[in-house]
C-alpha cells in the first residue's frame, strides 16, 4: 500500500517564498536583489567580482538569518501565554 502512494503522490518539499515570509524588510529585499545582480555579474566576470559577490552574499544570508530568528523569537515572547494567537498580531 505504502509503495502504491509513494509512487502516485510522493511527498514534496515546499521551500517558503518572500512574499509568504513575514520577516523579509524592504532592506532585506534589497540585500537579496543586491546579492543577486553581483551572483549574476560574476558568471561572466573577473575574481574581484566573484569576491565581492561572495561577501555580499554573506552579508545578506547573514542578515536574513538574524531577522528571522529576531522574529521568531519576539513572537514566541509574545505569544508564550496564549498558544493560540496567530503569528504577526
Amino acid at each position: 500500500m505504502m509503495s502504491a502512494i509513494d509512487k502516485h503522490a510522493p511527498l514534496k518539499k515546499k521551500r517558503v517564498g518572500r512574499k509568504n515570509s513575514p520577516w523579509i524588510t524592504q532592506d532585506l529585499l534589497y540585500k537579496m536583489r543586491m546579492r543577486d545582480s553581483l551572483k549574476k555579474a560574476s558568471l561572466t566576470s573577473v575574481q574581484k567580482v566573484w569576491n565581492k559577490y561572495k561577501l555580499f552574499r554573506n552579508e545578506s544570508n547573514n542578515a536574513i538569518k538574524e531577522a528571522k530568528r529576531n522574529f521568531f523569537k519576539t513572537n514566541l515572547d509574545a505569544n508564550k501565554k496564549d498558544l493560540k494567537k496567530k503569528h504577526g498580531n
